[in-house]
């Protein structure tokens, strides 16, 4: 009920009301803004919610509009500076490879790759049709494929591949 009061206020002044587990965000043209923020904090009240005012903001046109770590402005977008320190970790591996500096800071360099994976997974996911991203995603699996199947010709050698073996055998009998 609460929800919907909110989003019946936002529109009826003509703006939108969105919100994200606890995280409240009214966007539009809003004027008398301390006026909605007192009617908006007087409906909160009432379903016995209370407003945060450390995470109060006001964001203005022009400024860095960001929303559960999404710029929003014109369109949503992982922050430039999340992208650029993305391009950066991917230039280092593809350079140095098991040596980049991010690689060095993980229990494997698959673990790494699967992170990295993760972060433009993450980036495509806001923007599908980024190309840049998309070419890097395509690498990444490539790179990931590769060590893969090194580490498991590593692990059929090491003395493994008998019981790799019998367990295959179980596995036909069963079938």
């Amino acid at each position: 009920s609460c929800d919907d009061e909110l989003f019946s206020y936002a529109s009826q002044r003509n703006f939108v009301y969105t919100r994200y587990s606890d995280d409240l965000f009214f966007s539009g043209t809003i004027d008398g803004i301390d006026e909605v923020l007192g009617a908006l904090t007087r409906i909160l009240n009432k379903h016995g919610f209370h407003v945060n005012n450390k995470k109060t903001k006001v964001l203005h046109q022009g400024s860095s509009q960001r929303i559960v770590g999404l710029v929003v402005n014109e369109k949503v977008q992982v922050a430039r500076d999340y992208r650029r320190k993305l391009r950066q970790e991917l230039y280092y591996l593809h350079k140095y490879r098991e040596n980049s500096e991010g690689a060095e800071c993980e229990d494997s360099f698959l673990t790494y790759l699967y992170k990295l994976q993760g972060k433009v997974a993450f980036v495509l996911s806001i923007d599908p049709h980024n190309a840049e991203f998309r070419g890097e995603r395509e690498k990444l699996l490539e790179l990931t494929d590769e060590y893969e199947k090194r580490r498991f010709d590593e692990w059929m050698t090491s003395g493994c591949q008998r019981t790799y073996a019998r367990y295959l055998s179980k596995e036909a009998r069963r079938d």
